[in-house]
C-alpha cells in the first residue's frame, strides 16, 4: 500500500522531481569510477523502488551525463560503470513504458466514468434503463464531433483528488493539473493513496493581455490550440469560456481573415463559470457561479448578469467557508477534507461550499512552494476547477 500524500519527504519527489535531478547531477559530478558507479547504482535503485517515470528533460540529462563521463576516457568510464549505465537506461525505459500504459488505462477509466455519468443522467432524464451505455456512446460522439476534452465532464457520483504543479521559468509560469485519485463520493473522510498520476490540463498566462488572461491547453507544454480560457473582465470578476466558444471564435476569424477574439463571438460563446470576489466581515469572500447538473449553458448568457438580475434557478452558487479563530495556534484556521491534503498555511487556501445545503464542492490547498491540491465533486468539472484556481493565483 502506498503512503498518504504529504506524510514523508520521499513522496515529494513525485511532485517536483528534485531528488532525481540531484542524483543525475551527482552522476555528472563524480570524478572517479568508484563514485560514479555508486551514483549510478543509487539512481537506478531509486527509479526501480519508486517506479519513477523520468521526464524527457531528465532522460536527456542522463544521456548528456554519460557523454561527458565517456569523454574522460577509460580512467572513469570502466566496464563496470558501462554495465551500470546500461542497467539504468533499461530500467528508465521500462518504467517509462509501464507508466505510459498505466496513464492510458487511467485515462480510459476516466473517459468511461465521465461518459457513464453523462449517460446515467441522460437515461434517468428519459425515464429509461441502459442510460450508462448510451451516455458513454453519446459522450464519445460529442468528443469526436466537437473535439471536446473529456475533462469538460465530471463523473457522476465520484470525487476527484488532483494536484496543481507550478513551473516557473524566465519566460513563462506554467500550471499543470494532475489527477491523483478518483473515489466514490461518500461522506466518510478518505485518505488519498499515492498512485500513478494522470496528466489532465495545463495553463499559461497571456503576457500581452492588460488584465489576467489564462489559456487552458491539453498539451503539457501549452502548445497547439487552447481548449478554453479564463479572463478577468473587470476588477475582481472572472469568466470562463469552454473550448466550443474558442473554436467558434477561431473559425469566425479564419473565415474573415482576422484574429480570433472571443469578444466578437457574442452569438456562440458559452460561459462555463463565473467568479467574483468581495469582502464580508473583513474577510475575502470567493464566489463561484456555474450551471447546475444537467443544465446546458445558454449562448451569449452572462452568469454574473443572470445572478444579479435574480434569474438563479439554473445557477449553482458556491462560496468559501469562513475561517474560525484558533486560540491554540493564534491564527485563523480552516477545516479541510481528506488526510494530509493541505500541509502549509496560505491566504489562498479555501473550501467552497453551497450555503443552502452546507455541502463542500471544492477545496484548494498548498502542499509546498510549487504544489497545490485541488479536490472537487460533480457538477464541478476538472476544467472549471482548474480555471477557478487560476483566478485565485491573481488575488
Amino acid at each position: 500500500m502506498f503512503k498518504n500524500i504529504g506524510e514523508e519527504a520521499e513522496v515529494a519527489v513525485f511532485s517536483n522531481g528534485f531528488a532525481l535531478d540531484r542524483m543525475i547531477q551527482g552522476c555528472a559530478m563524480a570524478a572517479d569510477p568508484t563514485k560514479l558507479l555508486q551514483a549510478l547504482t543509487r539512481l537506478n535503485g531509486f527509479v526501480k523502488h519508486n517506479h519513477a517515470d523520468l521526464t524527457g528533460a531528465q532522460r536527456t540529462s542522463i544521456e548528456g551525463m554519460a557523454a561527458k563521463q565517456r569523454g574522460r576516457g577509460a580512467a572513469v568510464w570502466t566496464e563496470e560503470v558501462g554495465a551500470a549505465y546500461e542497467q539504468l537506461t533499461g530500467g528508465v525505459a521500462s518504467e517509462h513504458a509501464a507508466a505510459s500504459t498505466r496513464r492510458e488505462s487511467r485515462a480510459e477509466e476516466y473517459r468511461g466514468a465521465a461518459g457513464g455519468g453523462a449517460g446515467a443522467d441522460a437515461g434517468s432524464a428519459g425515464g429509461g434503463g441502459g442510460g450508462g451505455a448510451g451516455g458513454a456512446g453519446g459522450a464519445a460522439a460529442a468528443c469526436s464531433a466537437g473535439g471536446m476534452t473529456p475533462y469538460l465532464e465530471c463523473p457522476a457520483g465520484r470525487k476527484l483528488f488532483c494536484r496543481i504543479d507550478r513551473e516557473t521559468t524566465v519566460r513563462h509560469r506554467t500550471y499543470r493539473l494532475f489527477l491523483q485519485a478518483m473515489y466514490p463520493d461518500v461522506d466518510d473522510e478518505q485518505a488519498v493513496e499515492q498512485s500513478e498520476e494522470l496528466y489532465m490540463l495545463s495553463s499559461r498566462k497571456v503576457k500581452a493581455s492588460m488584465k489576467a488572461n489564462y489559456h487552458i491547453y491539453e498539451t503539457k507544454d501549452c502548445s497547439g490550440e487552447y481548449v478554453g480560457k479564463i479572463r478577468n473582465t473587470e476588477k475582481k470578476k472572472f469568466v470562463v469560456y469552454d473550448s466550443d466558444s474558442v473554436r467558434q471564435a477561431a473559425k469566425k476569424a479564419r473565415e474573415g481573415g482576422g484574429k480570433a477574439d472571443l469578444r466578437e463571438a457574442d452569438g456562440s460563446r458559452k460561459q462555463q463559470a463565473g467568479m467574483f470576489f468581495d469582502e464580508e466581515d473583513n474577510l475575502n469572500m470567493v464566489h463561484l457561479l456555474t450551471w447546475k447538473q444537467g443544465v446546458q449553458p445558454e449562448e451569449g448568457a452572462s452568469l454574473h448578469e443572470l445572478w444579479q438580475s435574480g434569474r438563479r434557478a439554473d445557477i449553482l452558487h458556491l462560496c468559501n467557508k469562513k475561517p474560525t479563530w484558533n486560540d491554540d495556534v493564534g491564527m485563523w484556521s480552516l477545516a479541510f477534507e481528506g488526510t494530509g491534503r493541505v500541509v502549509l498555511a496560505s491566504a489562498k487556501n479555501f473550501v467552497l461550499h453551497c450555503p443552502e445545503e452546507d455541502k463542500v464542492y471544492m477545496q484548494f490547498g498548498k502542499q509546498d512552494a510549487n504544489s497545490f491540491t485541488l479536490d472537487f465533486r460533480a457538477p464541478i468539472t476538472p476544467f472549471i476547477a482548474f480555471t477557478f484556481a487560476m483566478s485565485f493565483f491573481e488575488l
